[in-house]
C-alpha cells in the first residue's frame, strides 16, 4: 500500500492537482454529475489524467497507462483493479515451474487474465486467489510458494 500512496503523490493526484488538470469549469461540472468536460480535460495520458479517468470518472484505462500511473500489482492485491470478462465469483491461479493452472469456479481454463498473469510473473512460484467483491472488482490474495 505504501507504493500506491507514493504513486498517487508522485502523480499529484490530490484535490489541488485534480483541480489544476480539470480547470474550474470541468471541476464544478463534476459536482453536477457532468463528466464530459472532465473527459475532455483528461485526454493527454499523463499519470494524473489516467488516475482521474480511472477513479473519479470510473472509465477504463489502458494497461500501459495504468502501469505508468500506479503500481498495478499492488493495486490489484489491494482489490482496486477490475477483471473484465470473468463470470466466476472465485478465481484460482497457480504458477509452479512455469506450469500455469487457472481455475474459474470449479472449471479449469486457459483464459488469459493479464492483470493476474502480470502479478504471477513477479514470483518464481505463486498461488493467487481472487474473489468477487462487487461487479468486476475482485479481492486478491497472493501467496508466494
Amino acid at each position: 500500500m505504501e507504493n500506491l500512496r507514493e504513486a498517487l503523490i508522485k502523480a499529484d493526484y490530490t484535490v489541488d492537482g485534480v483541480l489544476e488538470v480539470l480547470g474550474p469549469l470541468a471541476y464544478a461540472a463534476l459536482a453536477r454529475s457532468e463528466s464530459v468536460p472532465s473527459l475532455r480535460a483528461t485526454t493527454g495520458g499523463s499519470p494524473v489524467e489516467t488516475l482521474i479517468r480511472l477513479f473519479l470518472l470510473q472509465q477504463p484505462v489502458g494497461r500501459k497507462a495504468a502501469d505508468a500511473a500506479l503500481p498495478v500489482a499492488d493495486s490489484l492485491a489491494a482489490g482496486l483493479v477490475e477483471l473484465d470478462g470473468v463470470s466466476s465469483d472465485e478465481i484460482e491461479l497457480s504458477v509452479v515451474d512455469g506450469e500455469r493452472t487457472l481455475t474459474l469456479g470449479d472449471e479449469q481454463s486457459d483464459m488469459a487474465l493479464p492483470p493476474l498473469d502480470a502479478l504471477a510473473e513477479e514470483h518464481d512460484a505463486v498461488a493467487i486467489h481472487a474473489e468477487r467483491v462487487d461487479g468486476n472488482t475482485y479481492a486478491v490474495d497472493v501467496f508466494p510458494l
